[in-house]
């Protein structure tokens, strides 16, 4: 997986973007969902809806073309990774401001911001590339460029406070690698017998029960991780795709987390992550809905 080949020609900035744009539109639409908003259900949220998120993601479209089109103007790669960072930040004001100060994107403004800043800045550079040179750059950008000190404000800041590990950042400063190594084959793997639905569906379950999401531990702290992690497990998920839940399976896993108020944002935020390499491989940008 990691050595699959990547025409530069193809993959000019407002084509990145689109992608982009689109792999939020698509973990949106997946359902079921547990815990988290999908058009049919806010899941565990009070205070987020299918709109809310529909008008975050109107908003990033701009911010995915501003962070790809980068590479182009800009030689210097400090400069271009400075760049990057001050667009974030002022996305995350934006953001917050359209969803009246609802946290719906910040996460996959860090994280799909780096990756598709990685992928333009090799398309710019390179002829053909592989996705292994995708996760390098981001460990390139992340630490050589990233000097901010964590401020102890997020889920991922005090889990690893507490735990030493985990969360985006840890997990982006490695290059993605439950992305890469897991859910990308698992969910080629899936999509190769379900709809494009069922295989995101699944896909986020196998996350969940694979990744430490400090999302589920901000709200359930350790005993409501284990539980999240010990659920999914048991849907018989593996890497290998031999076991699927059925819906009714699910159905009840969405209803748990909801009655105690789990949500696993990390996780749906990686699915995005997935669902772009994907989609950049497959060069398909057709309505899955």
């Amino acid at each position: 997986m990691y050595f699959e080949k990547l025409k530069s020609e193809e993959l000019y900035p407002r084509y990145i973007a689109e992608i982009a744009n689109q792999s939020l539109i698509l973990e949106l639409l997946t359902e079921p969902k547990p815990g988290l908003v999908t058009r049919s259900s806010n899941g565990s949220h009070k205070d987020m809806n299918y709109k809310v998120f529909i008008d975050s993601i109107k908003l990033l479209e701009k911010y995915w073309y501003a962070i790809t089109i980068l590479p182009y103007n800009n030689n210097n790669t400090a400069l271009i990774f400075q760049k990057a960072s001050e667009l974030g930040k002022e996305y995350e004001l934006k953001m917050l401001e359209a969803t009246g100060n609802v946290n719906t994107h910040k996460g996959l403004i860090f994280s799909m911001g780096v990756l598709t800043l990685s992928v333009s800045y090799l398309a710019f550079r390179k002829r053909i590339f592989f996705l292994n040179d995708i996760s390098r750059t981001i460990r390139f950008f992340l630490n050589r460029f990233y000097k901010e000190k964590m401020e102890k404000k997020t889920a991922g800041d005090k889990f690893r406070k507490v735990h030493y590990r985990g969360g985006v950042i840890s997990e982006a400063f490695a290059g993605f690698p439950t992305v890469f190594n897991n859910s990308l084959p698992f969910f080629m793997r899936m999509n190769n017998n379900l709809s494009f639905n069922e295989a995101s569906s699944r896909t986020l379950v196998y996350l969940i029960s694979i990744t430490k999401d400090t999302n589920l531990w901000n709200r359930g702290k350790e005993e409501g991780l284990r539980f999240a992690r010990r659920v999914s497990s048991r849907l018989g998920h593996s890497v290998n795709g031999n076991r699927n839940p059925g819906k009714t399976a699910l159905t009840r896993m969405c209803k748990s987390f909801i009655d105690k108020n789990l949500s696993p944002g990390g996780s749906a935020d990686l699915l995005a992550l997935t669902i772009f390499l994907y989609l950049l491989i497959k060069k398909d940008l057709k309505n899955y809905s």
